[in-house]
């Protein structure tokens, strides 16, 4: 009997040994650790940029395992926790999430009740994208045996979405010498979008707040110039935004190119949830083209509109018709013999003590295209050739077009004709019956002034700016 007993007593302590080396609350706890990962596809902050991050742990079972630790990164780069953390044994399910905001000590209430958060409407640049950013794990239910290790995998999600819109120039801007080389288009905007959001980490849900929206001036990313060959040019935008269901219409893009206002809307629904992104293409095929007469200009500053084409030129590019200085009509023989107002020696006109600058009625630019088209100055063009405010590009082969000349663009960060640009072909001059083509990164082109030598007109042209009057040149108008 007293053998039996002993027999008894030692199926108990062995029965307890093996109870006490079981994971859990009755024998050895199991530690919880936890190791992070963040999906890098989206523009804002990367698991390298993270130093830590809030956590919650629920185990439904037993609230003796359920935590919320501040977690935050070693200098080995491993993660560690402002608490230690026991799984309730290998198979008790629990429940966890995970939050990041930049700046920003979450509590335990704001997890359950969550908490307002906004981004800003200024995002003009990449850093406002990190600086911004919200990062978040959805609720997520795993076990012991269902990690490596007994670590649960913080796989960090981005809680906010991105929009980027790719704006595809049409063929006629590189035509008309716009956004040849920087990106043409400003004042772009996303208009009335939700600024604030509610973020419940608890849920994993990012809602937005109704009366909050404002417009929102998207990032300029990237530019991709048009060339000859293919003369789409291409600029991407991109903002960070709420998540969301944004119906057909809901989405306005508003931009300017040069003096053209532009405005694009979605026309089907784009969903959004967090994390995600939207390409969206926007199509400008035609752009605004500013006339006076029926004739197109450009802004170029100063006060003073250029045309884009030379009297007679139907493009950019064409050379035109050719005149004497202060005659209206086109001839077939450029020397004294021909001009009408003089032979050289003597003048009907402009004689320096009655005029020195074309009056309307013998300046091509006003009697052809009528309205306050005129001949530019001297003065006038010597203001586009002040380099401090202007380029002056030689471009061969422009635009394919198998002619040369001089691509003229207003410089960044001189006022708000800045990357406006003309072409001016070299389309040379005109003596006798001869046409003289130069291809030596020179152009010729009338001013309407007389200069002190009454037989000669200034015209723009670097080596020899002062030229016979019965010279036939091209004429690039100007208006006020």
């Amino acid at each position: 009997m007293l053998k039996k007993k002993y027999l008894i007593l030692a199926a108990a302590l062995l029965s307890l040994a093996a109870c006490e080396k079981q994971p859990g609350g009755q024998g050895e706890p199991i530690p919880m650790a936890v190791e992070v990962a963040l999906d890098g596809t989206k523009a804002g902050v990367t698991v390298d940029d993270l130093a830590d991050f809030y956590l919650q742990v629920n185990c439904p079972s037993d609230a003796a395992y359920s935590y919320f630790v501040h977690v935050t990164k070693a200098t080995d780069g491993s993660w560690q926790t402002d608490k230690p953390m026991f799984w309730r044994d290998e198979t008790t399910p629990v429940t966890y999430c995970a939050a990041w905001s930049p700046s920003h000590v979450f509590t335990q209430d704001e997890y359950a009740d969550g908490l307002d958060l906004s981004i800003p409407a200024a995002q003009t640049n990449a850093t406002v994208f990190s600086a911004n950013d919200q990062l978040l794990v959805k609720p997520t239910t795993t076990k012991y045996t269902d990690t490596p290790g007994g670590k649960l995998t913080i796989d960090l999600t981005h809680a906010l979405s991105i929009l980027r819109f790719e704006l595809t120039l049409g063929e006629k801007f590189y035509d008309r010498a716009i956004g040849l080389t920087d990106n043409p288009v400003t004042n772009l905007s996303l208009g009335s979008m939700p600024l604030t959001y509610h973020f419940t980490a608890s849920a994993g849900t990012v809602t937005p707040v109704t009366g909050s929206e404002a417009d929102i001036t998207p990032y300029a990313s990237a530019y991709t110039p048009g060339t000859a060959t293919s003369k789409a040019a291409k600029a991407v935008y991109e903002a960070l935004v709420v998540p969301g269901t944004y119906a057909a219409g809901a989405l306005t893009l508003n931009f300017k190119i040069g003096d053209g206002n532009y405005t694009w809307t979605n026309n089907k629904p784009v969903v959004l949830a967090s994390g995600q992104s939207a390409t969206l293409p926007v199509s400008v095929g035609t752009p605004y083209v500013p006339m006076i007469n029926g004739h197109e200009y450009v802004d170029m500053g100063e006060g003073i509109r250029w045309a884009t084409c030379n009297i007679g030129a139907d493009n950019p590019w064409d050379y035109g018709d050719y005149y004497s200085w202060g005659e209206t009509a086109t001839k077939s023989t450029y020397n004294w013999s021909t001009y009408t107002l003089g032979d050289g020696t003597t003048f009907s006109k402009y004689t320096g003590s009655d005029y020195t600058t074309l009056q309307p009625e013998d300046d091509a630019a006003t009697v052809k295209w009528g309205g306050n088209w005129r001949i530019p100055t001297r003065e006038e063009w010597t203001a586009l050739c002040n380099t401090d405010y202007y380029s002056w590009d030689w471009k061969t082969n422009y635009c394919g077009s198998g002619k040369n000349g001089m691509l003229v663009t207003r410089k960044p960060n001189t006022g708000p004709c800045s990357g406006n640009s003309i072409f001016l072909p070299a389309a040379g001059y005109r003596v006798n019956f001869q046409l003289i083509i130069r291809n030596d990164s020179e152009c010729d082109y009338w001013s309407s002034s007389l200069e002190d030598s009454i037989d000669d007109a200034w015209s723009l042209n670097t080596s020899a700016p002062i030229r016979d009057r019965y010279y036939g040149q091209p004429l690039r108008p100007v208006a006020d």
